[in-house]
């Protein structure tokens, strides 16, 4: 099986700080800082998608078209 992406959500350790968004795949490591818990939900979210939909192209080019095209819409 090939190497996996993994993203994780990190908890400010004082209130004036932000969340920290950490994504870690085969192409590196992303941190990206967010104000609110919902909003890095969000993003973790999306990236968890985006690499699904990467995986899924590499496996089998065209079966997921459909898919491609509602996240396009999004």
């Amino acid at each position: 099986m090939g190497k996996k992406t993994k993203t994780a959500i990190y908890h400010p350790p004082k209130a004036s700080m932000p969340y920290l968004v950490v994504t870690v795949s085969p192409e590196g490591v992303s941190a990206v800082a967010v104000s609110s818990k919902d909003e890095a939900r969000v993003l973790a979210a999306k990236t968890t998608r985006t690499v699904e939909l990467a995986d899924a192209r590499s496996e089998g080019a065209g079966e997921h078209e459909s898919d491609d095209a509602k996240d396009a819409a999004q």
